[in-house]
């Protein structure tokens, strides 16, 4: 088996990875141990996502929100 090196993988990537080898067990652990350490709160998208816009849209009125 192959050495994959999720260190040098973003996020994003390594999600995808994981998405594609569901079978990589250690990809899956190094996916939620990335996860559970960003902070609480924390959303993250891409441009590139299909509901982009509905998220970015979602996102600032809840920060609005929180202003008033």
């Amino acid at each position: 088996m192959s050495q994959t090196n999720y260190l040098s993988m973003s996020e994003r990537e390594l999600r995808q990875y994981w998405l594609s080898h569901k079978e990589d067990k250690l990809a899956l652990e190094a996916y939620l141990e990335r996860r559970s350490q960003r902070p609480q709160g924390t959303t993250t998208f891409h441009p590139d996502d299909a509901d982009f816009e509905e998220r970015l849209n979602s996102l600032v009125q809840r920060q609005l929100q929180i202003k008033q």
